[in-house]
């Protein structure tokens, strides 16, 4: 739609309506283009963190026993069981002090990625 009075003249110096440029359309799609590109971005990285999850979890381990065992050394690392000591760790698992400390040790060891991300 041409706003009243604005005329212009095409190629052939015919009469024409003039629009004004939607400079606002242009830019949301410019952030639709970025958001999509954000999105992707954060999935790749989200994949690659829970490969590196799966991998700590079940990479080394002999079986469903020893996956489970890092599973709740994972969470405790991470602060996301109700466990809050070492000792309640070892409780939990049915596991010595000194057990559950070398546990946690190699576990850090075995998986360095998440064990720097987890000093962050």
């Amino acid at each position: 739609m041409n706003a009243p009075g604005k005329i212009g003249f095409d190629d052939d110096g015919q009469p024409v309506g003039v629009t004004e440029f939607d400079f606002d359309a242009l830019d949301r799609e410019a952030e639709k283009i970025d958001h999509a590109k954000d999105i992707a971005y954060l999935k790749d990285k989200q994949r690659e963190l829970l490969r590196l999850i799966f991998e700590a979890i079940i990479g080394n381990t002999k079986g469903a026993t020893e996956a489970g065992r890092n599973a709740w050394i994972l969470g405790f690392l991470l602060k996301q069981t109700t466990l809050k000591t070492q000792t309640e760790l070892g409780q939990k698992l049915g596991l010595t002090k000194g057990r559950t400390s070398q546990l946690l040790n190699q576990f850090l060891e075995i998986n360095p990625i998440l064990a720097r991300l987890l000093r962050r």
